[in-house]
């Protein structure tokens, strides 16, 4: 991702132009409702084609980022398009832009940037080991419960050694 960022956004500031479509007051809503959590949090824009969700979320991104300096993740699915495995590109875009946000006590950026990023991604990957290896158990004993019904001809012992075969066992130190 454009590691000019925050820059690039400047022109979705609401309060740098005015908001044809009027959203501004719902925009104010959201960023503070968002800023106010204390949990995680997932929300749902959806609408259709060309109706403003790309420039609505630029928006939120600047108003979250640059005017409540909220560490804020901005990933473009198309611009990013540029890989087959779209955890990594999800993962690298998040390592990338958080870096912005690591500041030692003198105020260096990016001294520490590099360790602190490999430290990061090595507790993603082991957290994406562990949901993998996790989700493939659940498989395993979901299939097994809708044997009869699909026909799958695999016992839950066969599924589960299916399973563990296709498990990720490779150790990731931290």
């Amino acid at each position: 991702m454009n590691s000019n960022l925050e820059n690039r956004f400047q022109e979705y500031d609401w309060n740098n132009q005015n908001c044809y479509l009027q959203r501004k007051n719902y925009g104010e809503f959201l960023s503070s409702y968002i800023r106010n959590q204390k949990s995680s949090l997932v929300l749902n824009l959806n609408g259709e084609w060309g109706t403003g969700k790309t420039h609505f979320l630029r928006q939120l991104y600047t108003d979250l980022h640059a005017n409540h300096k909220l560490p804020t993740v901005y990933i473009d699915a198309w611009e990013s398009d540029f890989s087959d495995d779209p955890l990594l590109v999800v993962l690298s875009e998040i390592t990338d832009q958080l870096l912005k946000y690591i500041t030692d006590e003198e105020g260096k950026k990016r001294e520490n940037a590099k360790a602190k990023q490999s430290e990061l991604l090595g507790k993603l990957s082991l957290l994406t080991k562990k949901i993998y290896n996790s989700s493939l158990d659940v498989a395993a004993a979901y299939i097994s419960t809708k044997n009869e019904e699909w026909e799958t001809g695999l016992d839950a012992t066969a599924l589960t050694s299916i399973a563990s075969h296709l498990k990720v066992n490779k150790k990731i130190k931290l």
